[in-house]
């Protein structure tokens, strides 16, 4: 899994095959995120491929931090929106799936206004 980054510079950080069948037919990444407690998240990898003992993973959390094993734990030292990436690789072919991730925070901020009149 170490020479993992350097295959994704080599293809660009794209979806791409080399002289393969099309990537969509070999290879879809994907994953889900799940929040644990903090700023901590748990990524669960839901990726498909025709050789899954043969592909390799590699996350990127979007603050400077990244992974290289299937499935992703992660704790942000921030409260953020952070892009999360996974990319897989099998052979010669690369595909990647982003997410955006809000991580702390109540989200936006809500405001809400009643008036009540009493009828008598």
């Amino acid at each position: 899994m170490k020479h993992l980054p350097n295959l994704l510079l080599l293809v660009g950080f794209t979806s791409s095959c080399l002289g393969q069948a099309p990537c969509d037919s070999l290879l879809h990444a994907s994953f889900t995120a799940q929040h644990l407690e903090g700023n901590s998240y748990e990524f669960t990898n839901t990726s498909t491929s025709d050789s899954t003992p043969n592909t390799l993973y590699y996350w990127v959390f979007g603050d400077g931090s990244s992974q290289s094993d299937p499935t992703g734990m992660h704790t942000y030292a921030q409260v953020g929106t952070y892009t999360v990436c996974l990319y897989a690789a099998m052979g010669n072919c690369v595909d990647s799936t982003c997410q955006e991730l809000l991580v702390g925070g109540t989200g936006p901020e809500c405001n809400a206004e009643f008036q009540f009149n009493a009828l008598e």
